[in-house]
């Protein structure tokens, strides 16, 4: 399972072989014996990041790929972590990962190629631009991997298993009780639901829709189950005004990562994301 952690390094607890620091974490360092999907993912990413590495075919382990870097970002690739001790896996180990970029992505996803049968934490922003490294690890992994990060993309929800976002949307009345910007939104493919980091498990939606907006539900609906889920955005609005519903919904629901808009030319589309088709479908 691939889990993605948006703007919040202290949740959840820190476990397996993470970047994060924690006070149960046993330090180690990063070095291990290169293995060839590992390879691969190293020489990816540093042809991508203009510094093809072609001596990772000749490494025996990671500390040697580290010691024989050549490009910009192999200096910052040394002082990001330990090479000089070997990785161990405990019930958290902690690689203590200073998290810049691109050593970052690069030291966290060739930890997740070399360990896949236990549970990883890397750190990465530009996980983005890696969609076909992170097929890969999906692949051949049998450990969970959580990415954690400060930059979020909608079109990361097509992929993730299961997401957590900072709260920043707007809240509708059902759900605002002061202290909103402290939650979270969780998301997978079946659920969406408000929660409180500091108190796992306690829900702020109580079901598909219960803490969303009515007119939210219906320009949703209208959306997805008239529209087929992406119109012209004219067009949206004309069918919401026969409707009643006011156009501030659209805003809403764009603010609570149910719909993106894509500009074409003179023409804006509203699309709804994976969000927004289970909220549409789980609300009929």
């Amino acid at each position: 399972m691939i889990t993605l952690i948006v703007g919040s390094p202290h949740f959840p607890e820190p476990r397996g072989l993470t970047w994060r620091r924690g006070p149960g974490c046993t330090g180690v360092g990063v070095n291990h014996p290169l293995n060839d999907l590992e390879r691969a993912v190293l020489y990816r990413l540093g042809e991508a990041m203009g510094s093809p590495q072609g001596h990772v075919s000749l490494d025996v382990d990671f500390r040697d790929f580290i010691d024989n870097c050549v490009g910009d970002g192999c200096l910052q690739l040394r002082l990001a972590v330990d090479s000089g001790s070997e990785a161990s896996i405990d019930r958290c180990s902690s690689y203590s990962l200073t998290p810049i970029e691109p050593a970052a992505t690069v030291v966290g996803m060739a930890l997740a190629a070399a360990f896949r049968d236990v549970e990883v934490e890397i750190y990465s922003d530009l996980y983005m631009d890696y969609l076909d490294v992170i097929n890969a690890l999906r692949l051949s992994r049998t450990g969970d991997l959580r990415i954690f990060t400060n930059a979020f993309h909608e079109e990361s929800l097509y992929w993730v298993d299961e997401a957590y976002i900072p709260n920043v949307g707007i809240p509708s009345i059902h759900e605002f009780n002061g202290r909103f910007k402290a939650k979270m939104q969780f998301i997978n493919r079946n659920e969406y639901k408000l929660m409180d980091p500091g108190k796992v498990g306690v829900e702020v939606y109580g079901g598909a829709g219960s803490g969303v907006d009515p007119d939210v539900l219906k320009m949703i609906d209208i959306l997805v189950n008239k529209l087929g889920g992406s119109a012209p955005l004219a067009s949206l609005v004309d069918l919401l005004s026969l409707s009643g519903v006011p156009t501030h919904a659209v805003s809403i629901a764009k603010s609570m990562g149910l719909i993106w808009l894509e500009r074409r030319g003179v023409t804006t589309r509203v699309m709804a994301t994976t969000l927004g088709f289970s909220i549409a479908n789980q609300a009929r």
